[in-house]
């Protein structure tokens, strides 16, 4: 949706759709509205059987003071409004992390709940935004406060076959990963939606170091640990460790393996996934179709898993 041509982008809105894949996600942020504007157009007369989900992250000029949120919030939302050409959005996500300190980019949880919420509540009732979430990096305490609040409806939270502990070691402000050994339960049991993201690992868990020529240049990273983009040449190689999996007939390829694996998982409410080309579509779109893992593969997965701790 950033770089590929109109018709790609056209015909990826026509296969998602046939094949029931009905949310597209994106962010003013992603070509620098590019993204928005070309998802928006290609769309077209489908708005109505697709849920678009969009993101907000404050300037990094923004004084994150709390009185001036509402203004900021509203901002960011009318230009994705506009570029996408909708009167409104069905999710709007909060797109920082997470820090008891509140180190930059962070939030604390007493600001995201005192000033991000009441914010996105405003557009909410304004009927901009039919429901909120969170990106769940950071620290696992402050996380865990924001969801028992009950103020968000859902959370992307990073989930692939290299780092399995929902974000455990996503960030660098996170301080303990075993703190998240229980994040998505925590989740469920507040009703909050899931939404799994970097499922495969910025690209790595293709197992190649290539990349698409629509991709992004360079695997962006999110964290410190494995699997979160911060050695993508060493995420690869780990990647490549299961390919005993493939050998065995438990998956046709690394990806079809990375995927599968992730719909695994009951806990994921659903998946974003980034694709560069209608091929990596049709790709994904099979994988799918063939479903989770089998036990057998699962326990494959869990002992390679292991080793690379």
């Amino acid at each position: 949706m950033v770089r590929g041509t109109d018709r790609e982008q056209r015909e990826a809105i026509a296969i998602a759709l046939n094949a029931g894949i009905n949310y597209f996600d994106t962010a003013p942020f992603y070509g620098d509205g590019a993204s928005e504007t070309n998802l928006g157009r290609a769309l077209g007369a489908n708005v109505n059987h697709a849920l678009v989900g969009t993101k907000v992250r404050m300037s990094p000029n923004s004084n994150y003071a709390a009185a001036d949120m509402a203004g900021e919030m509203a901002t960011s939302l009318e230009g994705s409004l506009r570029r996408l050409g909708r009167d409104s959005v069905d999710l709007l996500q909060l797109h920082h992390p997470l820090s008891a300190e509140g180190q930059r980019p962070g939030m604390t949880a007493d600001f995201v709940l005192n000033a991000i919420a009441p914010a996105m509540q405003r557009l909410q009732a304004q009927g901009k935004v039919k429901y909120i979430g969170i990106t769940a990096l950071g620290d696992a305490s402050e996380i865990k406060r924001v969801i028992d609040s009950g103020a968000f409806d859902s959370a992307q939270v990073p989930f692939n076959l290299l780092n399995a502990t929902a974000g455990g070691m996503a960030n660098k402000l996170t301080r303990d990963a075993d703190d998240y050994a229980d994040m998505l339960e925590t989740m469920a049991a507040k009703n909050t939606g899931t939404i799994g993201i970097r499922i495969l690992a910025g690209g790595a868990l293709s197992a190649s170091l290539d990349r698409e020529p629509l991709a992004a240049t360079v695997s962006i990273p999110i964290g410190q640990g494995i699997g979160m983009g911060a050695d993508y040449a060493a995420d690869v190689e780990a990647a490549r460790r299961f390919g005993a999996l493939i050998d065995a007939g438990e998956a046709t390829s690394f990806v079809d393996l990375a995927l599968r694996y992730t719909l695994s998982n009951p806990l994921l409410s659903t998946l974003a996934l980034g694709l560069s080309s209608l091929e990596q579509l049709q790709l994904a779109v099979a994988s799918f179709e063939r479903g989770p893992l089998s036990a057998s593969a699962l326990e494959s997965v869990s002992r390679v898993q292991a080793s690379l701790t």
